[in-house]
């Protein structure tokens, strides 16, 4: 594993069609602090050349962090959380 992978790391993306994403869920992410990564973060959110201006923080995310970032293990996306609390608890 590379050093930068240990700067960033998040919890890979559930769809509830798709068995694998290769991509992760922004909702839960651990990075160690840095000046550096941040204002190389606010220069490529500038650029539309970068990604979609259109898009949220979880598809920039995705495209800064391609190829660079620890997938921490399922158990830590949320989305997985909702839907096994969902199927246990009533509503009526």
């Amino acid at each position: 594993m590379s050093n930068a992978c240990l700067d960033f790391a998040a919890a890979p993306d559930v769809w509830w069609d798709v068995l694998t994403d290769n991509k992760f869920n922004s909702g839960l992410m651990v990075l160690r602090p840095s000046t550096e990564e941040f204002h190389s973060l606010v220069y490529h959110i500038s650029d539309p050349n970068f990604h979609s201006p259109n898009d949220a923080d979880q598809a920039f995310l995705n495209t800064y962090y391609r190829f660079r970032f620890y997938g921490l293990p399922y158990k830590y996306n949320f989305n997985l959380i909702m839907v096994s609390i969902s199927r246990t608890q009533s509503y009526y």
